[in-house]
């Protein structure tokens, strides 16, 4: 069922960016510092949101990753003090009184 979701929402997605695309079809000139280039509008908002979506990634993964390599070593501790637990429940009481 999620599969159906997923790909349905990925069809209707895809349907707006073709409208999109189609009523977007002027050339527009864009100064970069090196160049001047003349695309098409609707590509260049697709390349932008492109880029914005790979620098949002980087981003999020930059925030993202210290806490996984924080939760690792605390996984990898927590693992240890399991194995310490269950040797000491193990070990039989001595009782000297």
């Amino acid at each position: 069922m999620r599969i159906i979701v997923i790909l349905l929402f990925a069809i209707v997605v895809g349907l707006i960016a073709a409208v999109f695309g189609g009523l977007n079809d002027q050339s527009v000139t864009v100064d970069l510092i090196f160049t001047v280039q003349t695309l098409n509008l609707a590509y260049l908002l697709l390349a932008t949101f492109f880029v914005g979506l790979f620098l949002g990634l980087f981003a999020g993964l930059a925030l993202y990753f210290p806490k996984y390599l924080a939760n690792l070593s605390l996984n990898k501790t927590n693992t240890k003090l399991k194995q310490e637990l269950t040797n000491l429940r193990s070990l039989p009481i001595r009782d000297d009184y």
